[in-house]
C-alpha cells in the first residue's frame, strides 16, 4: 500500500460520508457531515498559548492495553494543574467501525476474503483508520478539543507516513488555526500472561458480547497473529527518520511503555527552536505518566492478572461458586487456545 495523505483524502471529499458495509463495497448508506472536515480559508491567529494542539498516535498490537492506557492518560493530564484545563477526546477506529457497521456487531468470516483483519483485506481496515483520522482532526481544527489520542494500531511504516505527512501539510498550511504537536506513543507488551488476560477482556467488548467464550477468543487469536504479521514496531531509526523527513522544525516526541512499565522504554523528545512552557507542561505530565506507570497502574493490573490465573479467592455462597466455576472453565479454554506454542509464534513473527 502507498503512503497516505489522510488530510488530503478529507479535504478532497464530499461533504457527505457514507456508512461502509465489510461485506459490499458498493452498500454504503449516508452520515452526518460532522465526519468531514469543513476545510475552509480562515484567518491566521497570534502566535500564543491557545494555538497548540497535540496528537497522541498510538501504537501496538491488539490486546496491550492501549484503549486502557489512553484513558489513564487523560486522567492524568486532567488531574494535572498545569494540563487540567486542556479538553481530551480519543478517537478509536474499532468504535468507529463498530458504529458504522450496518449490523452493528462483528459478523464472523467463514473465509479470509470475508475476514476483515485478514492480511488480503488491510484496505478495507484502512478506510476505517482513515476515517477516523478525519474525524480526528476535524475536532481539533474547529476547536472542539486540545489533546486528540488516535487509538488504533497504526501498526505499518505506511499507516504512520501518511499520518505523520497529514500533520506537516495541515501545520504548512497558511489557513491553519492551529499547530498539531505530534506525540508518539507505543505500547508494548510481551508478558504472556498479560496478553492472555487482556484478549480474556476483549471478549466481552461489542464485538464479542453476544458470542460463545471459546470462540471469541479463537477468532480474536486469528485477528492478533494477522495483526502481528504486519506490525512493524516504531524505532529510534523510525523517529529520527520522521524527524528529518516531516518535523524539522516542529515539536515531536515518542515513549514507549514496555510490558506495563515493569521493563525501561524509550522516551525521545525534538523540540523546535523556541520551547514553548504550554507545550513543555504537557510532555511533562506524559512523561511523569509513562516514568510513574508501573507504580501506580503497573503493578495493581499485574497482581489482578495473577489473582484471575490463580482464581484463589474462595467462593462465599453458591452465586460466588457458580461464578468461579465458569471463570475456571474460561481459563481451560483461554489456556488451551493462548498456549505458550501459540505466544512463542507471536514472538517469533515480531522478531522477524
Amino acid at each position: 500500500m502507498t503512503e497516505e495523505n489522510y488530510f488530503n483524502i478529507e479535504l478532497e471529499r464530499s461533504t457527505s460520508d457514507f456508512r461502509y458495509n465489510d461485506d459490499d463495497d458498493n452498500n454504503i448508506v449516508m452520515l452526518p457531515d460532522d465526519l468531514v472536515l469543513n476545510y475552509i480559508e480562515k484567518p491566521s491567529v497570534n502566535t500564543n498559548e491557545s494555538i497548540y494542539k497535540y496528537i497522541v498516535i498510538l501504537v501496538g498490537l491488539p490486546a496491550t492495553g492501549k484503549s486502557t492506557i489512553a484513558h489513564q492518560l487523560i486522567h492524568s493530564l486532567e488531574a494535572n494543574p498545569s494540563t487540567t484545563n486542556l479538553r481530551c477526546e480519543i478517537f478509536n477506529a474499532g468504535k468507529l467501525r463498530r458504529e458504522m457497521s450496518l449490523t452493528n456487531t462483528l459478523q464472523l468470516a467463514n473465509s479470509a476474503s470475508e475476514d476483515l483483519f485478514s492480511l488480503q483485506n488491510i484496505h478495507k481496515k484502512e478506510k476505517f483508520a482513515q476515517m477516523t483520522f478525519q474525524r480526528l482532526i476535524n475536532h481539533l481544527d474547529n476547536d472542539m478539543c486540545d489533546l486528540s489520542i488516535f487509538d488504533a494500531t497504526n501498526s505499518t511504516l505506511e499507516r504512520r507516513q501518511g499520518l505523520f505527512r497529514s500533520i506537516r501539510h495541515y501545520n504548512d498550511h497558511i489557513s491553519s488555526n492551529f499547530i498539531l504537536v505530534p506525540i508518539v506513543f507505543q505500547v508494548t507488551c510481551l508478558n504472556g500472561n498479560i496478553v492472555r488476560y487482556n484478549i480474556h477482556q476483549k471478549t466481552f467488548n461489542e464485538d464479542y458480547f453476544d458470542k460463545p467464550y471459546k470462540v471469541a477468543v479463537k477468532d480474536f487469536a486469528k485477528r492478533l497473529v494477522n495483526y502481528t504479521k504486519q506490525f512493524v514496531p516504531f524505532t529510534i531509526t523510525e523517529f529520527n527518520d520522521t524527524k528529518s523527513k516531516f518535523f524539522n522544525n516542529t515539536d515531536y516526541f515518542f515513549f514507549n511503555l514496555l510490558n506495563n512499565g515493569m521493563d525501561k522504554g524509550e522516551i525521545l523528545e525534538s523540540f523546535s527552536l523556541e520551547r514553548h512552557p504550554l507545550v513543555e507542561a504537557v510532555i511533562k505530565t506524559i512523561y511523569t505518566f509513562v516514568t510513574s506507570y508501573v507504580s501506580t497502574y503497573g503493578y495493581p493490573y499485574v497482581k489482578k492478572v495473577d489473582d484471575f490465573f490463580k482464581l484463589n479467592q474462595p467462593a462465599q455462597s453458591k452465586l460466588e461458586l457458580l461464578a468461579n466455576n465458569n471463570s475456571i472453565s474460561n481459563l481451560n479454554i483461554l489456556n488451551s487456545i493462548i498456549d505458550q506454542s501459540y505466544l512463542n509464534s507471536l514472538r517469533e513473527h515480531l522478531q522477524k
